[in-house]
This record gives C-alpha cells, sequence and structure tokens, in this order.
C-alpha cells in the first residue's frame, strides 16, 4: 500500500507540474518577460541607491521576520482532491509516505519565496 501511495503522490505532482507548464507559457510570454527585466533593472538601480542613504533608526529584523511569518502562512497543499476526502480514508494509515511527501512538496515550493 505505501508503494501506491507513493505512486499516487508523484501522479499527483506530475498532474500539478503539467498544469503549472501550460499556463506559465501564457503569463511568461515574450512582453511580460521584457517587463519583468525592466523592472529587476529599476529594482537593482533604485536598491543600489537605498544602500547609499540606508536609515539606521529602522528595525529591519522585525520586518524582515514579519514578512517571513506572513509568507510562511499559506496553506499546506497535500495534491489531494475532494473526492480523495472519501475514497481514501480506508487506506488512512497507508497514507503515512504520501503525506510526508506532500508537506516536503509544500515546504519546498514555499521556500523561494521566503527566500
Amino acid at each position: 500500500m505505501r508503494h501506491e501511495a507513493k505512486q499516487l503522490f508523484d501522479l499527483r505532482k506530475q498532474e500539478i507540474t503539467k498544469e503549472k507548464s501550460y499556463y506559465n507559457k501564457f503569463i511568461f510570454n515574450g512582453h511580460f518577460s521584457v517587463f519583468l527585466v525592466i523592472l529587476l533593472g529599476a529594482f537593482i538601480l533604485g536598491y543600489g541607491d537605498w544602500l547609499k542613504s540606508i536609515p539606521k533608526h529602522i528595525n529591519y529584523p522585525l520586518i524582515a521576520s514579519i514578512i517571513t511569518a506572513i509568507t510562511s502562512m499559506f496553506p499546506i497543499r497535500t495534491l489531494l482532491k475532494d473526492a480523495d476526502k472519501l475514497f481514501l480514508l480506508p487506506f488512512e494509515k497507508h497514507m503515512f509516505e504520501y503525506m510526508k511527501k506532500s508537506l516536503m512538496y509544500s515546504f519546498v515550493t514555499r521556500l523561494p519565496i521566503q527566500i
């Protein structure tokens, strides 16, 4: 049963990856990518100017910890569907591997936002 739970997770992860790649090609088309590069350049210039005149009286670790806390409040993605609540209930004992992998997947996909 654990092997089947692992297969189920791999199948769900593959479906999510396929769906994300399908929609990302519409989101990150040529024009938007050029806009993001220009925006990144403007951010780098502004950040350089900000570093020259950085205020000393602001508590930056507190601001960084609040931003990290807010980004970590997003819900955990277990990749389970609504029908799984009913049909996978008898296999709940065997879903430990699935849940472990899904929690790790949820943590790893959220990590770039926090960094």
